[in-house]
Parts: structure tokens; sequence; C-alpha cells
């Protein structure tokens, strides 16, 4: 996956 996409899994956990 792109690193873009790595980074928005990470915020996503983040909030959850």
């Amino acid at each position: 996956m792109a690193k873009g996409t790595v980074k928005w899994f990470n915020d996503q956990k983040g909030f959850g």
C-alpha cells in the first residue's frame, strides 16, 4: 500500500 494509505490507517486507529 502507499504510505499515504498507511498513514490513513494509523490515523483511523488513533480515532478508534
